[in-house]
């Protein structure tokens, strides 16, 4: 959005004396805006009793005072830092022997528990009897069987009519 004419004029009158151009094109502004010529007067007058104000004295160790609350800020922020850190040494201190016990238990139960279900998948082929094995009719199909694709498995219709 762009700033009104006044506005831009205003902002340079507060830093500087105008230009002729520039207060020709106040005046032209002025002139379609009649009900903001005391507005304007009005802050061109205060601009002119600030600049006329002298400026406030410094006193002669403005700048190690300065310098010294910048050192007192970055000491206190050193300070939070250094007591975030130590309160996340103490928590990783307290949690570290806890992470470990869960760490190896995951590391040793995983596999257990997988050897342990691959043994009862042994256990119920195991329990088919050796005649059922030996059926012809149930090796029949073998090749359909392994030729099905590997992806998503087609609706049970689908393998009806297949196995027709």
């Amino acid at each position: 959005m762009r700033e009104p004419i006044d506005q831009i004029l205003l902002d340079i009158a507060r830093r500087r004396p105008l230009t002729p151009a520039e207060q020709q094109q106040l005046d032209g502004w002025l002139a379609e805006h009649p009900q903001d010529r005391e507005r304007w007067e009005t802050e061109v007058g205060l601009t002119r009793l600030l600049q006329r104000l002298p400026d406030a004295p410094l006193s002669s160790n403005f700048t190690a005072r300065v310098l010294a609350a910048a050192d007192r800020q970055e000491a206190a922020g050193t300070a939070r830092a250094g007591a975030i850190e130590a309160l996340l040494a103490r928590w990783v201190h307290r949690w570290q022997p806890a992470a470990a016990l869960a760490a190896v238990l995951l590391l040793v139960g995983i596999p257990l528990h997988q050897s342990h279900r691959r043994g009862e998948v042994a256990r119920s082929v195991a329990v088919l009897p050796a005649a059922e094995l030996a059926n012809v009719e149930i090796w029949q199909n073998f090749d359909v069987i392994n030729s099905l694709p590997s992806g998503p498995l087609p609706s049970v219709e689908e393998l009806a009519e297949a196995m027709q």
